[in-house]
């Protein structure tokens, strides 16, 4: 399953890109020199880094999440294919976990969003791969909510980070 889930990433990442270039092509009348901006070493060479800070970022709002429904410390690990956030103590209703699940997708893409507004087209184009690296990155959060929304609200998903128990009514 992680896998297919990895190989589904890829086209979700062109997919959020063309839908990021489409935003900003529209509210930024600088928006043509992008392409040469994405093309510079210089550039690519900050990706490195902004990789994992936004893997650390996405974890860490999955973790404040979990906090703030739970008011307990959430787990964090990082494996070699993969992070996570877990709370593997408790038993949390559908709907709230769905908040959890899609919260750092959310608010990174927002982040992005608003940042496409207002920052220099070089940090513009950073922005736009690091958006797009996070969209397809959370395909497991996406497929997850994606499969609880076709059940029903009385579910209990316990998150033990790596794997996930899910309880619902007989």
């Amino acid at each position: 399953m992680a896998i297919g889930l990895n190989l589904l990433g890829i086209p979700l990442f062109f997919i959020a890109g063309w839908v990021f270039l489409r935003f900003i092509a529209f509210f930024r009348a600088d928006a043509g020199g992008l392409w040469g901006i994405l093309s510079e070493a210089s550039s690519l060479l900050i990706l490195i880094p902004g990789v994992f800070l936004v893997i650390l970022i996405h974890e860490l709002i999955h973790g404040l999440f979990f906090w703030l429904f739970t008011k307990s410390k959430p787990v964090f690990a990082f494996k070699l294919a993969y992070a996570y956030a877990a709370a593997p103590t408790w038993y949390i209703p559908r709907n709230i976990y769905l908040i959890v699940g899609l919260a750092p997708v959310v608010c990174i893409t927002l982040f992005a969003l608003i940042g496409f507004l207002f920052m220099p087209m070089y940090a513009v184009a950073i922005m736009l791969i690091l958006a797009s690296l996070n969209f397809a990155g959370a395909v497991g959060d996406l497929a997850i909510c994606v499969w609880l929304l076709d059940h029903e609200d009385a579910l209990l998903i316990r998150d033990m980070g790596d794997a996930a128990e899910i309880y619902g009514p007989k």
